[in-house]
């Protein structure tokens, strides 16, 4: 482990690195008296040769800007209906499975990313987003080594919008949404 977060209010970090662990940043719940989760800033906080890079199982509200996310398995995992997580010029690098994955939240935004992988893998996503309730993917840029985008399960409101796909043979984002999900998915090429 990393480095492991419960409750901070308005919490900054700049230039943290965390290597090989199999958790680099886990965001939960502090579940004492005074508990709560972590609200706050992470700047330029690297992960390598992580299984996972940052986790949160909590109502975490982070902003992550730039760094560099090369793990074996998840980058980001995002899994509580109160979790707002907002990534934005990050190099996001996994090789074992999704990039990014979804399962619950409030608000998750991935803006100007590169997602990337060291060799193909035709099972690992970019995004792979199966619930939550507000998602933003923007104009961010995707290798050929795998699929780009899937949307499924319950995800409730979801933009998947001006992102660049690298020639490939797998799909840019799979739309597999229930009729009843708000989506917006344009100008990608």
């Amino acid at each position: 482990m990393g480095f492991k977060l419960g409750r901070l209010d308005e919490f900054h970090a700049s230039n943290c690195f965390v290597i090989g662990a199999k958790t680099g940043f886990l965001f939960e719940e502090d579940k004492s008296q005074d508990g709560g989760s972590t609200y706050g800033g992470l700047f330029n906080c690297s992960t390598d040769a992580c299984q996972f890079g940052y986790v949160v199982t909590s109502g975490a509200r982070i902003r992550v800007t730039n760094g560099s996310y090369l793990n074996h398995f998840t980058a980001f995992k995002i899994a509580h209906p109160d979790a707002i997580v907002l990534v934005d010029g990050a190099v996001i690098q996994s090789n074992g499975d999704h990039m990014v994955s979804i399962s619950d939240c409030r608000n998750v935004i991935f803006s100007a990313c590169r997602f990337q992988k060291a060799f193909e893998n035709p099972k690992a996503y970019g995004v792979h987003v199966t619930g939550g309730k507000n998602i933003i993917v923007n104009a961010c840029e995707f290798d050929s080594f795998g699929p780009g985008v899937y949307l499924g399960g319950k995800a409730g409101k979801v933009t998947v919008t001006s992102n660049i796909f690298e020639e490939s043979k797998f799909p840019q984002v799979e739309d597999k949404l229930p009729d009843s999900a708000k989506r917006v998915i344009s100008g990608n090429q």
